[in-house]
């Protein structure tokens, strides 16, 4: 790959204009955080128990969009990245163990992301991380046509490992992230923002093209693969299922299966499926109008009969009753990350 990839700033007109703008998003419960979450096109399901707070503090900046997010429960992601832009991101706290599309990531190892591909990953709680969404166009011009044929092609399109080059980006991420939201009005100068947009992006390219991304060109493992079928084969049920017909569908051993879940979410099968049902239910309480459905109606179409029991593990999940979901006054929807990007200019 060629090194000179960027432009710089000379022999540059000085008025250039640019979009920037900063932001925080507080969110209180897991389905208002979800509301949030496009251009991601994904489903996010609790899985710690208690009253879940989300926070989501971003950069806007020409097209680009950095943020930095804190959630206090353990939550499963799956679905789509956003379609139309490249994402890079990672843990900034120590002893985060996330895991992403099958891959433990920590500093040195960071999500990579293609526009509109299939990912999942689990955020533990209390775990703080920070996102880059890059425009896919963007990317591609300062890129030589080489460089964008293997981007394009290489299918190491979930990891890189960038070694203290990555945890120097994640850091100065997290810096940036701070310094901007402190300071906003510096964001007003559209040299400063230029310079920042430029800085990120010649980041990022090394990260990816990183020499140590060299050992790791494999696409998602089969155990991961094993895992996916097995969570798309629970999202379908709408009532309780024995492990070893869940494991048949994923095609492997109920044993396997069980490690498998360990190991990625660190709760068994049985207790995935049933905090499955438990998020589905809360999503069905808190989207229903007033006097339009009963926590019991809701329950049992999730296939809890014993309303009790339901009752105690809603509780224990949520921090709530099923009651309480039902009965609390809606507040207004909370800023998606979308409404936050805007056209390069």
């Amino acid at each position: 790959m060629s090194n000179t990839y960027l432009p710089t700033l000379e022999n540059q007109e000085q008025a250039i204009t640019i979009s920037a703008s900063t932001g925080r998003i507080d969110t209180h419960d897991i389905d208002e955080y979800s509301q949030t979450t496009p251009p991601w096109d994904v489903v996010l399901r609790q899985a710690s128990f208690g009253q879940f707070q989300g926070t989501t503090e971003f950069v806007q900046i020409g097209g680009m969009l950095m943020y930095r997010e804190l959630w206090t429960r353990r939550v499963l992601v799956n679905g789509g990245s956003p379609a139309g832009f490249y994402v890079v991101g990672g843990p900034i706290s120590p002893k985060t163990d996330i895991h992403w599309c099958g891959s433990s990531l920590d500093r040195q190892r960071q999500a990579f992301g293609r526009p509109g591909g299939e990912v999942d990953f689990v955020i533990p709680e209390g775990g703080r991380h920070v996102v880059l969404l890059i425009p896919s166009g963007l990317l591609m011009s300062i890129l030589d046509e080489e460089t964008r044929t293997e981007l394009a092609s290489d299918a190491r399109h979930h990891l890189v490992d960038s070694g203290a080059l990555g945890a120097t980006f994640l850091g100065v991420m997290d810096t940036l992230i701070s310094k901007y939201l402190a300071q906003p009005e510096l964001l007003n100068n559209a040299l400063e923002c230029r310079a920042l947009e430029q800085w990120l992006m010649e980041f990022v390219v090394r990260c990816i093209f990183a020499r140590s991304n060299q050992r790791i060109r494999q696409s998602v493992s089969e155990r991961h693969k094993t895992f996916r079928r097995a969570v798309d084969y629970c999202d379908g049920l709408s009532g309780p299922a024995p492990v070893w017909q869940v494991a048949s569908a994923a095609g492997i051993s109920q044993r396997q299966l069980e490690r498998v879940f360990a190991k990625t979410l660190g709760i068994s099968p049985i207790r995935y499926m049933q905090q499955q049902r438990l998020n589905a239910v809360h999503r069905a309480l808190r989207a229903a109008s007033r006097g339009s459905a009963t926590v019991t109606k809701v329950a049992q179409h999730w296939g809890f009969t014993e309303l009790g029991r339901f009752a105690g593990e809603y509780t224990r999940l949520f921090g709530e009753s099923p009651s309480a979901t039902l009965a609390a006054t809606r507040r207004p929807p909370p800023k998606r990350l979308a409404d936050t990007l805007v056209q390069r200019q």
